[in-house]
């Protein structure tokens, strides 16, 4: 498991409700085959994948929790 800074994530997309939306969509994304925007290491779970593209600036919290859905 990597290791994140949980505040600096929450304040990098504008909230807790931001980073759980955004979390909860990029996996479901990830889960159906969208290929990951970072380099994937052996035994990463989705949900790790999401965490490390929201560090490292690849996807970003549009402000709409229902969109793509």
């Amino acid at each position: 498991m990597l290791d994140y800074d949980i505040d600096v994530l929450v304040n990098k997309v504008g909230g807790v409700f931001a980073l759980s939306v955004l979390v909860k969509r990029r996996v479901h994304m990830l889960v159906k085959g969208a290929t990951p925007l970072v380099e994937v290491k052996r035994g990463m779970e989705p949900y790790e994948i999401a965490l490390e593209e929201i560090s490292q600036d690849k996807v970003a919290y549009d402000g709409d929790p229902y969109a793509n859905f």
